[in-house]
């Protein structure tokens, strides 16, 4: 067998697991498969980086999937958490959350020189994920629409400051638990 047949195989028994996750007896894991396949979302701001890399091919999307699976189902070691208001999900117990570094290197440099500590508030559950995520990337979306406004003179600089902060009020996440 050459190699293009291989991958070939190796692809369509990707498609296949990927299937059975979006219609796994767990409501979550259907969810979870559904929502992920669907999303606009940068997968690099809402995972760990070694798992974001899994949207580059569907044997790594199903191989991320059954790591999901593992955890929702067996193990329980899933935490969706929002960091310094990011939402992301993360394979670790959540009271394990402080040992995995989740800033990226931007953020934590920054909070270096600011002297800011880490704010973990941790998520009722997926849907609450997806509430939080769904909201951020809304907010994004007007942020950068703000930004484009401003910059085309629509108002001046001054007022998008205000504008800013309105905008960042309206857009504040629901359904968080401060971390204990």
């Amino acid at each position: 067998m050459d190699r293009i047949d291989h991958w070939r195989d190796q692809f369509e028994d990707a498609i296949v697991r990927i299937q059975r996750y979006r219609t796994d007896v767990n409501p979550e894991m259907r969810r979870i498969t559904c929502w992920l396949m669907e999303t606009t979302a940068n997968p690099y701001s809402f995972l760990q980086w070694g798992y974001a890399r899994a949207f580059q091919s569907a044997d790594q999307f199903a191989a991320l999937l059954q790591t999901i699976h593992h955890a929702l189902v067996d193990d329980g070691e899933i935490t969706f958490v929002a960091v310094n208001g990011r939402p992301m999900i993360v394979f670790v117990a959540r009271d394990e959350i402080g040992n995995v570094e989740l800033r990226t290197d931007i953020e934590r440099e920054l909070a270096d020189r600011r002297g800011e500590p880490v704010r973990y508030e941790f998520l009722e559950g997926l849907e609450a994920f997806i509430e939080c995520q769904e909201r951020r990337d809304a907010y994004i979306e007007a942020s950068t629409a703000l930004r484009a406004a401003m910059r085309a003179g629509e108002f001046p600089q001054e007022e998008y400051r205000q504008r800013a902060i309105d905008l960042k009020n309206a857009y504040d996440q629901p359904r968080i638990v401060p971390a204990a």
